[in-house]
């Protein structure tokens, strides 16, 4: 065997014990939660974009350059020249190579806005050249990176509360003993009764209630009919 086959050999087995290794101790100290490597400063990763992950430096890739490693890759700072050359697949430095073989394995990878120094010169100089370098975003885009702007990583309000369905106001009920005040109401029967005793005037209590078949047995009679506060 020739000793140049005998060097690959050796640095193949080193690898994948190195890999080995280092999946071990990822198992333990992600602790179940999602492996986020940052290009950029993890401090520049938004709290929805950390949450529930743990965030490794972009140090540790450049170590074993496995981007199988990690769940997924958020981007929170990228120079114009690692952009063209990531949307032109080629992986220059170690943030490219990351970013290129995140895309290749299938990783979801993310892109926060602020992290493109282009985009502070939006309408302030050539749109040309503006709109050259956004076509390197759009072509990250299509390859399926997220571009998460600062709405879109604002926290979300709450949908406002349904207004109430109409409802009637509550009807006040009367309250009282509800029994008949028979003293109030007059029949035909009443006034017979009344006009039997020969009386002129007929005095009746306030409020009174008079039947009209009794105030035709009045009329018949040739009898006044008064209240007790003189009303007729």
């Amino acid at each position: 065997m020739e000793e140049q086959e005998l060097e690959q050999i050796v640095r193949q087995v080193v690898a994948e014990l190195a890999r080995r290794q280092g999946g071990a101790e990822d198992a333990i100290a992600n602790d179940g939660r999602a492996k986020v490597l940052v290009v950029g400063a993890p401090d520049a990763v938004p709290e929805r974009l950390r949450a529930d992950a743990v965030l490794c430096p972009l140090a540790e890739y450049e170590a074993s350059r496995n981007i199988c490693r990690y769940d997924r890759v958020v981007i929170a700072e990228l120079t114009l020249l690692q952009l063209v050359d990531a949307a032109l697949g080629r992986p220059g430095d170690a943030a490219c190579c990351a970013l290129v073989s995140a895309l290749l394995a299938g990783k979801e990878v993310d892109l926060v806005e602020a992290g493109l120094p282009h985009r502070a010169y939006a309408g302030k100089g050539s749109t040309g050249l503006y709109a050259r370098i956004e076509g390197y975003v759009r072509t990250l885009q299509g390859y399926g990176v997220k571009l998460w702007s600062a709405e879109r990583l604002a926290p979300r309000a709450e949908p406002p509360a349904k207004p109430a369905k109409f409802a009637p106001p509550p009807a006040a009920v009367p309250t009282g003993s509800a029994k008949p005040n028979g003293s109030r109401v007059v029949t035909e029967a009443v006034a017979l009764e009344l006009t039997a005793r020969g009386a002129d005037t007929v005095t009746l209590p306030r409020g009174a209630i008079v039947t009209p078949s009794a105030r035709d047995v009045f009329a018949q009679a040739h009898v006044t009919v008064q209240t007790e506060d003189g009303t007729r």
